[in-house]
């Protein structure tokens, strides 16, 4: 049938419509605005594209009133009651009337010309798009190996203080430097929780303790078991992430003085604090890879020949590995 009473408009027309997939957006997701047709007026596509932007500015991707605060009142109560489906005819006039005046660039940016605001307005779509976060609930489990490096600490070991004392990780030697990670994200939200095991090491550097100790090293791991909250957002096929974490220690002390030794397993022997920030690169569906910095804090306890052992650590940490998607 004819889409409009203009002249040569007149013929039939096929219309393919190509909606989003699954992994991109809903299609009930309040966000993205789809136009088919020409309309009859200017007017009416002018206030109505003003209406989508206002939607999509008040709303984003995900639903929620993330940059509402930045429209006017009466645009902003006409894009409430249009979402709970009770826009009213007056108002909807109104706002129309107050989008073809230029009303968002008069109120919001008067100092710019349409030009500049124009540039604004494709920007602040592209950065919606980019601070968007996956919108579907997903558990995610993950291995990876990694290398780090430990900053001079001091040592107390039965009153006595040691400072200074220098720290070799040996990332790449065996037994080497891995972690295990399972978490959850929360759905429409870039929010999750996870659980991380990670086997660093520390090794004192040779005769630091003397004549207290003259070995003390966690080779067979610094371990830390951490609960994390995670943030994460999407940029494309990248996923850049942030996380917070805190939990315990799993160290196995390796101590020797000059008339004992100590080779264990110690449990629950200390804090384990950790900030990260990374990003993941989805290739083949579920699958895909990650890169990760993090640094931790370590306030360690341990029992050792010469006594109970105490020392904080700060650790950087880069690490690199493998994910699944469930």
């Amino acid at each position: 049938m004819p889409v409009s009473s203009a002249p040569g408009s007149a013929r039939d027309l096929t219309w393919t419509v190509v909606l989003p997939a699954n992994g991109t957006f809903p299609v009930d997701l309040v966000g993205p605005t789809f136009w088919f047709g020409a309309p009859e007026k200017t007017e009416s596509l002018s206030s109505r594209r003003c209406a989508s932007l206002a939607r999509w500015v008040a709303y984003g991707v995900t639903g929620s009133p993330t940059f509402g605060l930045l429209l006017p009142a009466e645009l902003k109560s006409r894009i409430v009651r249009e979402q709970s489906g009770t826009d009213e005819g007056a108002e909807d006039h109104r706002a129309a009337d107050w989008c073809r005046s230029g009303g968002i660039r008069r109120r919001l940016f008067p100092h710019l010309g349409s030009g500049t605001f124009i540039t604004l307005r494709v920007l602040a779509a592209v950065a919606l798009l980019i601070l968007a976060p996956p919108v579907h609930a997903e558990t995610q489990l993950a291995a990876y190996l990694g290398v780090s490096t430990t900053a001079a600490s001091d040592v107390t070991l039965v009153g006595q203080t040691f400072r200074g004392v220098q720290w070799e990780t040996r990332s790449l030697q065996a037994p080497p430097y891995y972690g295990l990670r399972a978490a959850y994200f929360f759905e429409r939200s870039g929010w999750g929780l996870a659980v991380d095991f990670f086997h660093d090491k520390a090794y004192a550097t040779s005769r630091s303790l003397a004549p207290a100790l003259n070995r003390l090293s966690f080779s067979h791991g610094l371990n830390h078991l951490t609960l994390d909250l995670d943030w994460r957002t999407r940029t494309g096929p990248l996923q850049p992430y942030l996380a917070l974490g805190a939990g315990t220690l799993i160290p196995h002390v390796e101590a020797q003085s000059d008339t004992a030794s100590v080779d264990e397993y110690q449990w629950f022997r200390g804090i384990s604090l950790k900030a990260a920030a990374g990003f993941q690169w989805r290739f083949a569906g579920p699958a895909g890879l990650f890169v990760e910095y993090r640094l931790t804090f370590a306030h360690l306890h341990a029992s050792t020949p010469g006594g109970n052992l105490s020392t904080s650590l700060w650790t950087n940490h880069l690490a690199a590995g493998a994910l699944l998607a469930l």
